[in-house]
């Protein structure tokens, strides 16, 4: 409401007025302050405010200040101010509804529904069930939640891909491991077995060879044997046979060790048995006829084995060797050390039907105090922990060393160098050694 009002001439001469006075001057008015703020400021104490306008004209300007009752501004502006924020909190409830209905659809359901399928999904691969069709499966998105939403499908189709190709493994594996225990079971009992049989076949070629008894029988000779398998049943073989004033000795080695080469030993050392006793004593005829009963049984075996054999016959201080084996050493009286190679003097065993054309003779005449020292390739190629061979050297020099010693002696002084250079390092092949000592 109107209180009051004056008018002001450009020169500042008020020209009427009316009603309650303003207190807003003309100087006031006149530089650009159209407004007491000084009763401005205390508007709501006075509920009153003083305000001025320009009134054109065409001589010159005419200057208007009214008082204003003010009283019901406070009023209007406490109304104003409940109506912006009323339109406020509609407004904020209508986007917040509208924002939650909109995310809803878009980003919570789905995020929701990725969190239930989480679970679902877990549950279900932890018990192992088939995978399920989720609730995201048919919500296509372009955005980065649809980039989730369609790698968390991946994602568990592949898990339980995996888990169903481990659980088949597994059962394949389950089944492979009841026929494996089976078979173990099997190979228990196969094993004992066949360890029964190699103890069988071990002890019978350790009742074959000769006893000491036997050796201590032989008047013009003093003999120590050794003879130790690699495995169970060992491929070696030695005998020495007495008949009529005549001495047999035979060493032989079968290719390769174990059961097959065992059998092969004995069916050697029982021909030979076989043929002194129908006092065979040519060594061609007797060595070709050893040869055709081995060949026959090695081909009834289907056996591809062969034996190197070495046959010494003794008579009178004259000894007579024949048949294909390692160097023979002969030992004279103190020690010096004569070599006979006889690889001319025969052809392995049980490789050609006929070897006759191939066997040849040698003799030696024995002193007293000279002697023989017989050995598989056992010995000469017994290897330590460095890989070094034991060897034909150091085997002689060991013979010359103890030769003046009795042959038993000599035996376990060759035995325990042998052993001593192999150390812990595996034994590989049998081992055979016949020492002879012309009394």
């Amino acid at each position: 409401n109107i209180l009051g009002g004056a008018l002001y001439q450009a020169d500042g001469q008020r020209t009427g007025e009316f009603g309650e006075l303003p207190q807003l001057s003309f100087a006031q008015a006149s530089s650009g302050n159209p407004m007491n703020f000084e009763a401005a400021q205390q508007l709501f104490p006075n509920h009153k405010f003083d305000i001025a306008w320009t009134i054109a004209h065409p001589d010159r300007n005419r200057y208007l200040i009214l008082r204003l009752d003010a009283s019901q501004v406070p009023t209007e502006i406490v109304a104003f101010i409940l109506r912006i924020s009323w339109m406020v909190v509609v407004i904020a409830a209508v986007v917040t509804l509208t924002t939650f209905i909109v995310l809803g659809r878009l980003v919570i359901t789905p995020i929701l529904s990725l969190r239930q399928n989480l679970l679902t999904a877990g549950a279900i691969l932890s018990q192992g069930q088939q995978a399920p069709s989720f609730n995201t499966a048919p919500i296509r998105r372009s955005d980065e939640l649809g980039d989730v939403i369609t790698a968390f499908d991946q994602m568990v189709r592949q898990v339980w891909e995996a888990m169903t190709d481990r659980k088949r493994a597994e059962a394949s594996l389950a089944q492979a491991n009841q026929q494996i225990s089976a078979l173990n079971e099997r190979l228990k009992v196969e094993n004992l077995r066949l360890s029964a049989e190699l103890d069988v076949t071990r002890q019978l070629q350790q009742f074959l060879l000769p006893s000491q008894q036997e050796l201590s029988q032989i008047p013009e000779l003093e003999i120590a044997g050794f003879m130790e398998p690699a495995t169970e049943v060992g491929g070696d073989c030695y005998d020495v046979l007495q008949r009529d004033g005549y001495v047999l000795i035979a060493i032989g080695d079968v290719t390769g060790h174990g059961l097959e080469s065992g059998v092969l030993a004995i069916m050697t050392q029982t021909a030979i048995r076989t043929l002194l006793v129908h006092q065979e004593e040519d060594p061609v005829r007797f060595l070709n006829s050893l040869n055709q009963t081995i060949y026959e049984n090695l081909r009834r075996m289907d056996c591809d084995k062969s034996l190197t054999l070495c046959l010494l016959n003794y008579h009178d201080r004259t000894l007579s060797i024949s048949g294909q084996h390692e160097e023979v050493i002969v030992v004279r009286q103190g020690g010096v050390i004569e070599s006979i190679d006889t690889i001319d003097l025969g052809f392995p065993i049980g490789l050609e039907p006929d070897i006759a054309c191939f066997i040849q003779q040698k003799q030696i005449q024995l002193n007293p105090g000279d002697g023989i020292v017989l050995y598989t390739d056992g010995i000469t190629e017994a290897i330590n922990q460095s890989n070094h061979l034991y060897g034909l050297e150091r085997l002689c020099q060991v013979i010359t060393q103890h030769w003046s010693e009795p042959a038993d002696t000599i035996q376990h002084q060759i035995i325990a160098d042998v052993q001593s250079h192999i150390g812990s390092h595996r034994v590989y092949d049998d081992i055979t050694l016949l020492v002879l000592k012309q009394k």
